[in-house]
């Protein structure tokens, strides 16, 4: 794999947990329910107003920059080395969520972060 291909799949890592991380911020404005049930009461876009916030559209917008991303990565390396590389962004998801969102980062996360560094690796050295 080109260097070029593994920065370019680096930041997409990025891009994607910030996405995520975004995401999770802009939908802790739903804290009166459901969107369904709210949208029952109030009316769809009345119920949607507080989930379309800046960190929701910034999370949906770096969504879309993370798959353009992504197509790119999938031009340049096989499907069968992209897609699982892309696994990265469970770990920086679940390092994000702890300083930022004070989730716990309990003994079987930290047990999956290092299967996934593992198994990150040796996948790297078989599409060299």
């Amino acid at each position: 794999m080109s260097k070029a291909a593994l920065l370019l799949i680096i930041v997409s890592v990025i891009v994607n947990s910030s996405a995520s991380l975004l995401l999770k911020k802009g939908a802790s404005a739903l804290t009166g329910g459901s969107l369904r049930d709210l949208a029952a009461s109030q009316g769809f876009w009345k119920a949607a107003a507080p989930v379309l916030n800046i960190y929701t559209i910034s999370g949906l917008t770096l969504l879309v920059v993370s798959f353009v991303m992504f197509l790119v990565i999938l031009s340049k390396i096989s499907v069968s080395i992209a897609q699982p590389m892309l696994a990265m962004s469970y770990i920086l998801i679940a390092i994000g969520a702890f300083f930022f969102y004070g989730e716990p980062l309990t003994f079987q996360k930290i047990a999956g972060i290092i299967i996934i560094i593992v198994g990150v690796t040796i996948l790297s050295q078989a599409g060299s």
